[in-house]
């Protein structure tokens, strides 16, 4: 029997039984596709099991009418709700006014004595990795409601539950005050970080070294006429056509010895400066290796990093035929499609590598432009952000081609500026990584007190016990006689 198994580690007055004693698991209806609509009653489904609480983001309706025909499937605020398919043992309190109808694979916990539905939803948010161990499926993982009632209960006196359920969300309702205060910290670091890069690419963050160093300043005039000739010494032999003149009457006033320029005027003259990845007949599916030559996709752009790792490899033939698409330490990748303008620069690790047929090369001439002052620009320049979005958007999809690329125009100091700007980014955003790092680490202990808290409260451990109290033995009895009228 469940309740003997471990009844000698209880307290008096406790006794270990089956959640099914206590509870039943009302599994929902499975209702057509074809009648959902845009408005009506909500159909409760496991998308909507939010962090504790309902979400609408995927959220279907079905017809008002329904809610008649439908009684037994009715969601109404405060029922507990419980994963049964894919989201397992995910736990939702029903916390809207308007009534809901209940999906197939979606429990709803029906407690039998309601005095003790708040104890019940508080072990119910322990059990999710049982609930996981206890599933069965291959594609998507499931639950059965026997197999949920099966679990083992640990139940104290009924007197007791109250008082465990009070300690319990007295201390909870103190660590989600301040788990909000870190959420909140967290947003403002963030914050933070795009308003250093706002003022880096408008010239506030180096201002006063500008100042120091007037005199070392190289002229936006000087810098056009260096383009101009490295063009004119394009090494490939190819004479490059003369940058056209740049209408910028419409642009925000730059700091001395910033220009602004487009892309074509940044771009390497040693290799091509822009490459889009290769067509789908450039590279078939059967051409995928486990192991070669990386060719680097959208999962490579990390948030200001390179991530390393790669899904997709080809043969050293086969990288010989897409030498044309090689990327090397120091170029830029971008993303086309998905999270468009996505970017990183690629690591010096990455020795030789492809680009797949979603991401773009840009290829530098460094003595024009540091290609991290790009990646950075890119991530925080609101003029620079505002193109990007305006032009990129589609009829369909949002997506960047090297004609809406070449169209972007950056705001461009001296090199020695870029360098300085850098240097003072990284080094704020190191203090904002301290922070964010000690926030992080206040979230995680958060996380493992609330665990602690759950287990001291059903082993027992949390409040006092009170031999006064009714057995937990006469509660079951009292259950078990209602239900047998």
């Amino acid at each position: 029997m469940i309740e003997s198994a471990n009844a000698e580690i209880l307290p008096n007055g406790w006794v270990l039984t089956a959640l099914g004693r206590v509870i039943d698991v009302r599994n929902g209806y499975a209702f057509k596709s074809a009648d959902y609509q845009p408005e009506g009653v909500l159909l409760l489904r496991q998308a909507n099991l939010g962090d504790g609480k309902v979400s609408l983001k995927k959220a279907v309706f079905l017809p008002s009418a329904f809610l008649s025909n439908y009684q037994e499937y009715l969601v109404t605020k405060g029922d507990v709700v419980i994963g049964m398919s894919g989201s397992i043992g995910k736990l939702c309190v029903y916390d809207l006014r308007t009534p809901a109808l209940q999906n197939q694979r979606t429990g709803v916990i029906q407690v039998f004595e309601p005095d003790t539905k708040s104890f019940i939803r508080h072990f119910f948010s322990t059990l999710e990795r049982l609930f996981s161990a206890k599933a069965k499926g291959v594609v998507v993982q499931n639950i059965s409601a026997k197999d949920i009632k099966a679990c083992p209960l640990p139940l104290p006196p009924l007197a007791e539950q109250k008082r465990i359920v009070a300690k319990i969300e007295r201390l909870v309702s103190d660590l989600d005050a301040g788990v909000a205060a870190l959420e909140t910290v967290k947003k403002q670091i963030r914050r933070y970080r795009q308003a250093v890069l706002k003022h880096a690419f408008e010239g506030k963050l180096t201002a006063e070294w500008r100042k120091k160093n007037k005199d070392k300043l190289e002229p936006s005039s000087k810098l056009l006429e260096r383009i101009a000739k490295e063009r004119e010494k394009n090494a490939r032999g190819k004479k490059q056509k003369k940058l056209p003149p740049l209408d910028t009457s419409q642009l925000p006033k730059l700091p001395d010895g910033w220009c602004y320029l487009k892309i074509d005027a940044l771009l390497s003259v040693e290799r091509t400066g822009l490459k889009t990845g290769p067509f789908g007949t450039l590279l078939k599916k059967y051409e995928h290796k486990a192991e070669g030559v990386p060719v680097l996709g959208i999962e490579n752009i990390g948030e200001m990093q390179f991530k390393p790792g790669n899904k997709i490899f080809i043969t050293q033939q086969k990288a010989q035929q897409l030498s044309g698409y090689r990327v090397i330490p120091g170029d830029i990748i971008i993303s086309r499609s998905g999270t468009v303008g996505e970017i990183c620069v690629v690591p010096n690790s990455m020795k030789d590598a492809r680009i797949s047929t979603n991401l773009m090369r840009i290829s530098l001439n460094e003595t024009i432009m540091s290609s991290k002052f790009l990646g950075y620009m890119f991530r925080g320049s609101p003029l620079v952000l505002n193109q990007v979005s305006e032009l990129s958007k589609g009829s369909t999809r949002d997506f960047l081609n090297q004609r809406i690329l070449k169209t972007i125009i950056f705001p461009v100091p001296s090199l020695s500026e870029q360098e300085v700007v850098i240097q003072e980014i990284e080094r704020h955003f190191s203090v904002a990584d301290e922070v964010e790092q000690t926030v992080e680490k206040g979230l995680k202990q958060a996380q493992r007190l609330r665990q602690s808290i759950l287990k001291r409260a059903f082993e027992g451990k949390l409040v006092e016990q009170d031999p006064n109290d009714e057995p937990a033995e006469k509660l079951l009895e009292r259950i078990k006689a209602e239900k047998a009228k």
